[in-house]
């Protein structure tokens, strides 16, 4: 590369369209084969109609012509690539989310068959603006080419079909992807421990993520963020309930925050597979691990196989009444949405009623949903959707008899006051969760769940997922041992699922355990403390997945008939992108992809063979 460049175009920021298996295929990009990069000149895309683009060339797509209609048509014209650059003055026009009645600006993108056409996002606009402007007609040839090694399997490729993998040349399992999940968080106020049971209980749900094509670009203020504080802060006013009102409530409430639904609905699925009243959860007793010094929570018992760390959520009662809050911002008028399930929009049920009887939220300019410009302009919304939600719930908790909806909304507005966007706490939440994850709030949150590991089991894990982000990135990740799969360890050994009770009993301090992300566990801190008992982890995984029995961790039991996406994410690493002046060559080897010149940092996909150097964890 020119020497006057070559110190500013060293690293590169970037990111590829995150390609995910499901159920029947490969979504995102990827490059065609693993055998060859996909290699071809820089050349810009100034205007939506490609007709004419060059076939085998990598084409630079401005931010505001990342749509669907630019993509499909540079996989029509064989591209060789694409890297879409950055531009905060004019951030992507539409979401990749598809279209819906609340999302009209969505166009699908995230929808398309993009294998064997690598992307990938320059998300750095000075690095975007320098190669925008070396891909210029210039004096001085030749022009810079790119080329990509973004393979993520052949198009054929499905969850079941990556997770069976076996190696061609021992014939043992070799998985060469991992299903998307991680850990949701839920706890209930009062605690179950602590008071007399309820026939009932009503639930607040928030997602702890969000879809985006970019793996490592998920900020998703709008659609997880807010949402997870606005819950977070409705948590610490029911908390605080005068001991009068808590004395009256006809249901337990409950807190919900689920992990992966975007893909599926995995934290929500899970946890309602397992606390249905028509078919909940049950743990054989010769499994069920009781209480203990090395107990994941304190007081709860554990499950060795299918896999729970925590069995607390048999105690809580039927969820009778839901409000999920998905999406929450800044509107220029005063309303608050609530989407009612489809063919029932008539607000009868009372916890409709209750909702009907109070107003001020906001909604959000859904364009840019999914995107890496997801942003939120002001606390004023997510105030005003906790303070309903909370008032809500509440409401919907008191109504008896004596106390119909009006009155216990009347009751529930009068305990909960308003929440500020001027509190001290909910400034620093709304700074941390949207801006910035090296905050005080998470890292104090990591601090105490390593003391408790330490108490516990003698060590602490020092890897968090997500830990320092700025944005915080709302992917949702995989599940594996690293990022969340509970696990037992029985002597010496780690495993996914461990049905040998005797084993169990003979071994010397057998203990389950399990990492949260950086997000899960400030999640879970918080909720503790502002409910004043300890919140509980739950698996996240889709239900068409099951730890395997007696291995370790990474390897799964698929149900191809259970009617689930199954999404899962391929095996990566290393960077995935050069850029390079032709003459000045390049190469790819065990290290990763090198060259004198631009390295643009990416993922490369492994189909057969598993990265030297990778998070995952390594079956026992």
């Amino acid at each position: 590369m020119d020497t006057p460049f070559s110190p500013l175009l060293s690293s590169i920021p970037s990111t590829p369209l995150t390609p995910v298996f499901s159920s029947t295929s490969i979504h995102g990009s990827s490059s065609p084969s693993r055998a060859a990069a996909s290699v071809g000149p820089l050349v810009p895309v100034a205007a939506p109609s490609l007709a004419d683009f060059p076939p085998g060339a990598t084409a630079l797509v401005p931010a505001p012509l990342f749509t669907a209609a630019t993509l499909s048509s540079l996989k029509a014209s064989a591209a060789a690539g694409a890297l879409v650059l950055a531009d905060e003055a004019a951030p992507f026009p539409s979401s990749p989310l598809p279209p819906s009645p609340f999302l009209p600006s969505g166009d699908g993108l995230a929808e398309l068959d993009l294998h064997g056409l690598p992307v990938s996002y320059v998300s750095d606009p000075a690095a975007a603006a320098l190669l925008a402007a070396l891909a210029s007609p210039s004096p001085a040839p030749p022009p810079p080419s790119a080329a990509s090694n973004l393979y993520m399997g052949p198009p054929s490729a499905t969850s079941a079909s990556c997770l069976s993998w076996r190696s061609p040349s021992t014939g043992s399992p070799a998985p060469q992807c991992l299903p998307l999940g991680g850990q949701s968080v839920w706890s209930s106020y009062p605690p179950p421990s602590a008071s007399p049971p309820f026939s009932a209980s009503t639930l607040l749900a928030a997602p702890l993520d969000a879809a985006s094509l970019l793996r490592d670009a998920t900020p998703a203020s709008n659609a997880a963020a807010g949402s997870v504080l606005a819950v977070l802060l409705a948590a610490r006013a029911v908390g605080s309930l005068p001991p009068d009102v808590a004395a009256d409530l006809r249901k337990r409430v409950a807190f919900g925050f689920f992990q992966g639904e975007a893909y599926g609905r995995l934290g929500s699925g899970r946890f309602f597979e397992d606390v249905s009243a028509a078919a909940p959860f049950e743990c054989d007793a010769e499994l069920t691990v009781p209480p203990g010094p090395l107990s994941f929570e304190p007081g709860a018992a554990s499950c060795l196989h299918p896999l729970r760390a925590s069995l607390a959520f048999l105690d809580l009662e039927p969820v009778t009444s839901l409000l999920a809050v998905d999406q929450v911002a800044l509107s220029s008028q005063a309303t608050f949405y609530a989407h009612y399930p489809a063919g029932n929009s008539t607000p009868t049920d009372q916890l409709r009623q209750v909702l009907a009887l109070t107003a001020g939220a906001g909604y959000l300019n859904p364009s840019r949903l999914g995107t890496p410009h997801d942003t939120l302009s002001s606390l004023a919304s997510v105030a005003a959707a906790a303070t309903i939600s909370a008032r809500a719930l509440v409401a919907d908790a008191l109504v008896s008899p004596e106390t119909p909806p009006a009155a216990a909304a009347s009751l529930a507005a009068a305990a909960i006051p308003s929440i500020s966007a001027d509190d001290p706490t909910a400034q620093k939440l709304f700074e941390c969760f949207m801006a910035d994850f090296s905050c005080d709030i998470v890292r104090d949150a990591v601090a105490a769940d390593q003391a408790r590991s330490v108490a516990r089991l003698g060590w602490a894990a020092s890897y968090y997922p997500g830990l320092g982000r700025s944005p915080p990135n709302y992917y949702t990740g995989v599940y594996s041992q690293a990022e969340g799969q509970p696990y037992a360890v029985v002597g010496g050994r780690v495993y996914g699922g461990y049905a040998d009770p005797a084993g169990w009993a003979a071994a010397d301090a057998p203990y389950l355990n399990v990492h949260g992300s950086a997000l899960e566990v400030a999640v879970r801190e918080l909720l503790s403390g502002y409910l004043n008992h300890t919140a509980h982890f739950h698996p996240a995984l889709d239900r068409g997945f099951e730890a395997r029995n007696g291995t370790g961790t990474g390897l799964f039991d698929v149900d191809e008939n259970a009617g689930t996406p199954m999404f899962a994410e391929p095996n990566w690493a290393d960077p995935g992108v050069v850029v390079f002046r032709d003459g000045e060559g390049w190469e790819f080897g065990e290290a990763g992809w090198w060259v004198a010149g631009l390295a643009v940092a990416g993922l490369a996909g492994f189909w057969g063979r598993r990265a030297a150097k990778s998070v995952r964890d390594k079956v026992a």
